[in-house]
């Protein structure tokens, strides 16, 4: 994660258990700072839905500790990527992608709370912190240059993992899916598909 995503992270914790000083920016800074180089290697996806685990439960106030051992119990039981998310409805990521599918993806990577299990009443704490409109409004326009296509959910998974951690544009984020796309069809039209990704690998390897 990067240090702006442990803010908002801090501030979902604030909201549930005021862990933050309303005065004092100097304890705020080393609170944050403290939680960050704990939780820093993590996905901000992954913490999002640790913190939710640990809200769903827990009435103590956290220690960064405490969220590293949820973080630690899901590595732990995980069979696929995304298997923190806890709602119902999984995503086929060989299914094409709809208008929905696109938007689920979105809030999975970066509203995490809207997927979790958690208490009506703290989810109304964290849609009145949250700015969802930025989101929603990069899903729309996403959308209006992939609709129609045959683009798959793996695709936008993958552009969103080359992706992760970063701050980017629209152009940007087009640019990798386009050559997400373009891998994913190189690598399936090859008959040796191992042979096809080691081949990748090393090119990738000599440009870095």
């Amino acid at each position: 994660m990067i240090q702006e995503q442990t803010q908002k992270i801090v501030n979902l914790l604030d909201a549930n258990y005021n862990i933050l000083h309303d005065e004092d920016d100097e304890k705020n800074r080393l609170i944050i700072g403290t939680w960050h180089s704990v939780l820093k290697y993590y996905s901000y996806s992954d913490v999002g839905n640790a913190c939710g685990r640990y809200i769903s439960s827990n009435r103590v106030k956290p220690k960064p500790a405490d969220i590293r051992g949820e973080l630690e119990a899901m590595r732990a039981t995980r069979h696929t990527a995304y298997q923190q998310i806890e709602n119902s409805q999984k995503l086929d990521c060989e299914a094409y992608l709809t208008r929905q599918g696109l938007q689920d993806l979105f809030n999975r990577e970066f509203a995490p709370f809207t997927k979790m299990s958690l208490p009506e009443h703290i989810k109304e704490k964290l849609r009145a912190k949250h700015n969802q409109q930025p989101i929603d409004d990069f899903v729309t326009k996403v959308w209006g240059f992939v609709q129609g296509s045959d683009f798959q959910i793996f695709h936008i998974e993958m552009a969103i993992g080359k992706l992760k951690g970063t701050k980017f544009t629209f152009e940007q984020f087009m640019k990798v899916l386009i050559g997400c796309r373009e891998f994913s069809d190189d690598i399936m039209s090859n008959p040796n598909k191992l042979e096809a990704c080691k081949s990748f690998m090393k090119e990738q390897l000599k440009a870095a």
